[in-house]
């Protein structure tokens, strides 16, 4: 099993909510996308868990910047390049929103037969 944390990143445009709401780009909401989009990425030989979520400036600021902490385990290494291919080839869901995925914590692949 080898486990990865890994910090996702989506970034919108600042506005006000509610003077000018069609200038900005919700980083929450594409992050949101995200989210369900990385979830339903689990199957028998990989796991994604939500661990943090962190985002927006003040109350009626359309959030710039979401950040989000996931776990994800894998049978193997071959398992886990494929759900990180997987994690990077997902599309932006809000106009104009962007992702980026960095990793925080790996740890290698261990033998868990014995345990």
């Amino acid at each position: 099993m080898t486990t990865q944390r890994l910090l996702l990143t989506t970034r919108g445009k600042a506005a006000h909510a509610g003077l000018a709401p069609e200038e900005g780009i919700s980083a929450i909401l594409e992050m949101a996308y995200v989210l369900q989009a990385a979830l339903l990425l689990d199957s028998v030989n990989h796991r994604v868990t939500v661990e943090t979520v962190r985002g927006g400036m003040r109350p009626n600021i359309i959030a710039p910047q979401c950040q989000a902490w996931i776990r994800v385990d894998a049978a193997n290494n071959g398992e886990m390049a494929a759900l990180r291919a997987a994690l990077r080839a997902l599309p932006t869901s809000v106009p104009g929103a962007s992702l980026v995925i960095a990793s925080v914590d790996v740890a290698p692949a261990r033998d868990t037969a014995g345990d």
